[in-house]
């Protein structure tokens, strides 16, 4: 069943985020990247964007292609990737919050802090699974609720970067015009 949900939510969000990235969609509103070290946020914005790419592509993708659980060198692959996001995820959560302080969803705001409310739960579930505080049941669960809740993550991410993206081109289109 996570296999089918997976390529449809996937499917979904790279359909959205070529609607956003062509214009056709609903405004996209400002761009959440300060003036003040701009080369340094995009330094950061790449780096977890990578991270999230290789880790999605070794968790997400080997589940999708075979079916089972990733091991070896792919768990390896995976797991150098997770403190890129992870490191990632945390550095934009703080440079890019207080744009996204707004009482509304409009402008890329519920997708941010939905691509948070995930990244925290995609951590902290695979991070638990490695304490002896839970059992076996309850690590197969932590492990589920990884599963799930990346896939969350790689929905919303790619949808916010989309955002930024379209946002980013339309500031730059501003100012050149």
């Amino acid at each position: 069943m996570f296999r089918v949900i997976a390529i449809i939510a996937i499917v979904i969000a790279a359909l959205l985020a070529l609607m956003q990235l062509r214009g056709s969609a609903a405004g996209v509103g400002p761009s959440p990247m300060r003036e003040r070290g701009r080369k340094w946020q995009n330094l950061i914005w790449l780096a977890m964007l990578i991270g999230t790419a290789v880790g999605a592509l070794t968790g997400i993708g080997s589940v999708i292609v075979s079916g089972s659980p990733i091991g070896g060198w792919t768990l390896i692959l995976h797991c150098l990737a997770a403190p890129l996001f992870a490191i990632g995820i945390a550095l934009i959560a703080l440079l890019w919050a207080g744009a996204y302080m707004g009482g509304t969803c409009a402008g890329g705001c519920c997708s941010f802090w939905m691509m948070l409310i995930s990244a925290i739960v995609a951590i902290f579930s695979i991070a638990f699974t490695m304490t002896p505080l839970f059992g076996t049941a309850n690590q197969h669960f932590l492990l589920s609720v990884h599963r799930w809740s990346s896939l969350a993550l790689v929905f919303f991410m790619t949808l916010h970067a989309a955002r930024v993206a379209a946002a980013s081109r339309a500031a730059r289109q501003r100012a050149g015009a």
